[in-house]
């Protein structure tokens, strides 16, 4: 939440190579999402200092938060979400967190749940974003992953003092 944001912020932008991933848009179990908090996170996701950070959107608490309907029919916090996908599709990642599930629908929900979430992306902003959110950005980063844990071996194998150090 805001709390520890501007502290969290200055450490990300002193590590612009580290790939970063901020659970459940940033909100916990006892903090509240509104149209403010997504504005900052909107803010974020526009500073190039902090081109390294994303945001992953599961929990079924963010699903509730995202769904939330105001008095008067509205969903604000909805309509600022679909907004920054529509700017920042890459920076979203859809996990699966589920918590103790003890059968597939219990698993699968989180990804029932969004339904509603997932339709207004695509209706709204386009397939492309949508397939992003759902499961391109991830499958990108953690090919990536992959790629750079493989690089790391490589050259540690490759130099002869980092293998020295490995066979002590």
């Amino acid at each position: 939440d805001e709390r520890f944001g501007a502290p969290l912020l200055a450490l990300l932008a002193e590590y612009p190579n580290a790939k970063i991933i901020l659970a459940h848009l940033g909100v916990g179990k006892f903090t509240t999402m509104s149209v403010g908090h997504l504005e900052l996170i909107g803010q974020v996701l526009s500073d190039p200092r902090f081109d390294h950070v994303s945001f992953d959107i599961s929990w079924n608490e963010v699903t509730r938060h995202l769904l939330a309907v105001e008095p008067d029919g509205s969903t604000p916090i909805l309509d600022k979400f679909i907004e920054l996908v529509g700017q920042h599709s890459e920076r979203f990642v859809f996990g699966s967190d589920a918590v103790k599930p003890e059968s597939n629908g219990q698993y699968f929900r989180q990804h029932h749940d969004l339904e509603p979430i997932w339709v207004r992306i695509r209706d709204e902003v386009g397939p492309e974003a949508l397939a992003n959110v759902r499961y391109r950005v991830l499958e990108k980063r953690l090919a990536a992953a992959q790629r750079d844990v493989r690089q790391w071996v490589f050259n540690e194998l490759s130099d002869p003092t980092s293998r020295a150090q490995w066979n002590e």
